[in-house]
This record gives structure tokens, sequence and C-alpha cells, in this order.
């Protein structure tokens, strides 16, 4: 079992990521995350104790919702349960530039989404009704419910 390391953070960073582009993640109308280097994984976080803005009405209650717009804009790929890989081709193959949780409170409410199939990569965590947005799009091929 590898380690992970989970950053929660109340400033603005940047985080550089392969290719040597760069990432933001930020909570809704909130102070935005960095992200720590382990030798296996990335972890992005954004702070759970940030509320910011209501979900957007297209991401229904219980589930993540990755949008390939901005500002939950574009294309919408959601899911209730944990996947090794999402189901449908426009969803494997697309990238995302914005996403939020509306998960339910409590256990399991958090995700933790990862750039790979097979809960792979670079991972970002987002909490529990908290919004991640990307500076340029980014590949979400799996998550994990936590």
């Amino acid at each position: 079992m590898r380690k992970i390391h989970k950053v929660l953070v109340c400033a603005t960073a940047t985080a550089a990521v392969a290719g040597g582009s760069a990432l933001t993640a930020v909570a809704d109308s909130a102070p935005r995350a960095r992200s720590t280097q382990s030798s296996q994984v990335k972890t992005v976080s954004v702070d759970g104790s940030v509320k910011g803005k209501a979900a957007p009405s297209s991401c229904k209650k219980g589930r993540i919702c990755f949008y390939t717009g901005k500002n939950y804009a574009g294309k919408r790929c959601s899911r209730s349960v944990s996947f090794k890989e999402w189901g449908s081709k426009r969803c494997r193959t697309s990238t995302f530039k914005s996403g939020y949780n509306n998960g339910y409170s409590g256990h399991k409410g958090d995700v933790a989404a990862y750039a790979k199939k097979n809960w792979k990569g670079t991972r970002y965590v987002v909490p529990n009704k908290a919004g991640i947005h990307f500076s340029h799009a980014r590949p979400i091929r799996s998550v994990q419910w936590f």
C-alpha cells in the first residue's frame, strides 16, 4: 500500500505537473490549493471546510460531476459510485476544466479523482460540497469515494 499525503490549505498555490504545465485547483469562491509530491502520487486538495457556491444545477445530489468547460459548463460526466474507468467512451476520452462534488455528508463524502484508470496517476482530492477548477483541461479517468 502506498502512502498518500493529503494537503489542506487556505492559500494560493500552483503545482507543476507532467509536461511542465501548471494546475490550479480552487474551491468555489475560496482559497486556492497546493499539491505535494510523493515518489508515486501527486495529491491536489482543496480545503473541505470551505462551502463556496451552491452546487451546479446539473450535478445531482450524491454525484461527482466533471465538466469540459470552465465554471461547470460544457459536457458533463458524473457518477455516484467509485469506478476504475469511465463507462462511456465520451467520458473516457474527455478532458475536464472543472468539477463539483455534490456527495452526501459524512462517510464516503469526499472524492479522489485520478488522471489514469485504475486509481493511478495524479490524484485530485475534491471534498464534499467543493469545486475544482483547472487552469488547463485535465483527464479524469477513475474516481474513488472515501
